[in-house]
């Protein structure tokens, strides 16, 4: 009876729809005037390998999925320029944090590309390399060139007397005087050819976005949208409905439908046997073996409850499948710049 006892304590305890692990996985934002760190932190081990990122809606929105952490949907607060909202909230394709970043000015896939991610302890560090403005290069200063001046002839005190002109002077040819040489003023030295700014991340300007259908207001939102629309829990509840578990298995939570699956196959072949000991007791005693009237009841009431608790199982596991198959309620909370 023990072994009962132990099977029913198990399905009470994965009764409990999948929210056992905590409340909904931190996320804080980091800005400064190199890019911008997010920190994902749940309740178990950090893996880098659960992390992928991606950008859509033509580099207006970048999204960060974390994969094993359930989470619900809310807003998060932004104090940056460079971003407009960030949005948490679960993902359609099994059990995920989605992290949706949608920046003021379109990025490249190359600032997802150029992402470090690091793990520490429960901790994912996402480091974003987005300059606060990656155009601007300081000038490069140009020292001035001095200009010697032009000397100039110095002017005498006295006058030099002049020989008295004749009266009838003979005409002479002029003479053309020779113009005194000037000394050629020293040309301006041509500018110094500024450095090259260094390279940074590629973004798109706004009036490359201007053009692009993908990038008007009506169609982001409708992406963004779509994106958030929940999933619907059927396709994981008659998974469920036709062997325990494998719904779970289903929306990505392997370790849950194999439990499920575990528990049923152990309770309904141990319930088949148990049936079995007790039909052999009951052909004894109809042969004349009174003794084994009390082994054959022992052994049908022991077959009955392991009966009981597969079907026990088999509906936990259809109502666990049809509760976790979407993201559940949430609360939404609206952005510190506005609403959303």
């Amino acid at each position: 009876m023990s072994v009962c006892r132990l099977f029913i304590l198990l399905t009470l305890t994965l009764a409990s729809p999948g929210r056992a692990a905590g409340a909904d996985p931190a996320v804080a934002i980091e800005p400064d005037d190199a890019g911008i760190t997010l920190r994902v932190t749940g309740a178990g081990p950090a893996k880098r390998s659960a992390v992928e990122l991606k950008v859509e809606a033509g580099g207006a929105v970048l999204v960060v999925r974390v994969k094993g952490l359930r989470t619900g949907r809310r807003w998060l607060e932004v104090d940056d320029p460079r971003l407009s909202r960030v949005l948490q909230h679960p993902s359609r394709r099994g059990v995920w944090t989605n992290v949706r970043a949608r920046f003021t000015e379109p990025v490249a896939q190359a600032v997802a590309d150029a992402a470090d991610i690091r793990v520490e302890s429960r901790t994912y560090v996402i480091r974003l390399p987005l300059p606060l403005d990656p155009t601007t290069a300081a000038p490069v200063p140009v020292d001035p060139v001095p200009v010697d001046p032009v000397p100039e002839d110095p002017v005498p005190d006295d006058p030099v007397p002049e020989d008295p002109v004749p009266e009838d002077p003979a005409p002479e040819d002029p003479v053309p005087e020779d113009p005194a040489p000037e000394d050629p003023a020293p040309e301006d030295p041509a500018p110094e050819p500024a450095e090259p700014p260094a390279p940074s991340v590629a973004l798109i300007a706004p009036d490359q976005a201007a053009g692009d259908p993908a990038l008007d207001p009506p169609a982001v939102l409708a992406l963004h949208d779509e994106a958030l629309r929940e999933p619907s829990a059927f396709d994981a509840v008659w998974r469920s409905a036709l062997a325990p578990g494998w719904g779970q298995i289903h929306n990505g939570d392997t370790a849950r439908g194999a439990v499920y699956l575990a528990l049923f196959g152990a309770s309904l072949a141990t319930g088949i046997g148990a049936g079995v000991i007790g039909q052999g007791a009951q052909d004894d005693y109809d042969g004349g073996r009174i003794d084994r009237r009390d082994d054959a009841n022992d052994a049908y009431l022991v077959a009955n409850v392991l009966f009981a608790t597969a079907g026990a199982i088999w509906l936990t596991s259809v109502v666990d499948a049809a509760l976790t198959g979407g993201s559940g309620p949430t609360t939404e909370l609206a952005p510190s710049g506005g609403a959303p």
